[in-house]
């Protein structure tokens, strides 16, 4: 509903500026101390500097672990891509028994707090004696990834007239034909989308690195934790500006498609 008071109008925008200020004042403030001349974060900036980006790209340690965070968030978005997929075309167009159970089963890990996978998938790895490697972070990420992307091309998929794909069959074309050819296309900005949020949320994920990942893998995530945890490098700012920049595309490309 639209507010015609003025003195509404003027309230509701301040306090939209409000919030906005509120969210975006920690990510204004993260860029300018990557800035920062003083080794400690210290705050108003005594002088202005370029060194802590230079020491990221300047260190094997934080290029290494931003290559893992975005080879194993390539890997889960492909996964999650295809999945999620056919998953969603079975549940929306598919007549089967235990079809609503099947899709709340799908989307339970979005309530299943991300420690509790964790550690569930730590010790099912651990027996098969795959700790330490991509796979088993590309799985996690996947699990964790499926119901967005699940929610986002059944949404699409659901907006898709039947009568196109029946049309399709009625001239003689296969159910794969008009898979391909009718509904993949109609369906491709729900896919991107879907894609690009799960990529966004693997990268900048940390538990299941953490736990999986073992001495031989570090993202990107688990790197900052420990540069945090065990001392205060301001490198860490530098790193978190460009992850924010890195994001921003991405959800703004989201958006467009």
């Amino acid at each position: 509903m639209l507010i015609e008071n003025k003195f509404l109008r003027l309230l509701f925008t301040v306090l939209i500026i409000f919030i906005l200020t509120f969210i975006l004042l920690p990510i204004l403030t993260i860029g300018m101390m990557s800035f920062n001349g003083s080794r400690s974060l210290s705050f108003p900036i005594p002088e202005l500097t370029l060194q802590w980006y230079q020491n990221y790209f300047n260190s094997d340690i934080w290029l290494s672990a931003t290559m893992y965070s975005f080879q194993i968030g390539f890997f889960t978005a492909c996964l999650t891509t295809v999945l999620g997929t056919l998953a969603a075309y079975a549940l929306v167009r598919g007549k089967f028994k235990g079809k609503h159970i099947t899709y709340i089963l799908l989307v339970t890990p979005l309530i299943v707090p991300p420690m509790v996978l964790a550690i569930a998938l730590y010790f099912f790895f651990v027996e098969l004696g795959m700790i330490g490697s991509i796979i088993p972070i590309v799985v996690g990420h996947s699990i964790m990834t499926l119901p967005l992307f699940l929610v986002t091309v059944s949404s699409s998929l659901q907006g898709i007239n039947e009568n196109l794909e029946r049309a399709s069959l009625s001239l003689g074309a296969s159910r794969v034909g008009t898979f391909f050819r009718i509904t993949f296309p109609l369906i491709l900005p729900g896919i991107i989308s879907g894609a690009l949020f799960s990529f966004l949320l693997s990268f900048d994920e940390l538990l299941i690195p953490m736990f999986l990942g073992g001495v031989n893998i570090t993202t990107l995530p688990t790197q900052i934790w420990g540069s945090l945890t065990y001392q205060v490098d301001p490198t860490v700012s530098a790193v978190s500006s460009l992850i924010i920049i890195v994001m921003v595309v991405l959800i703004l490309t989201g958006q467009y498609f």
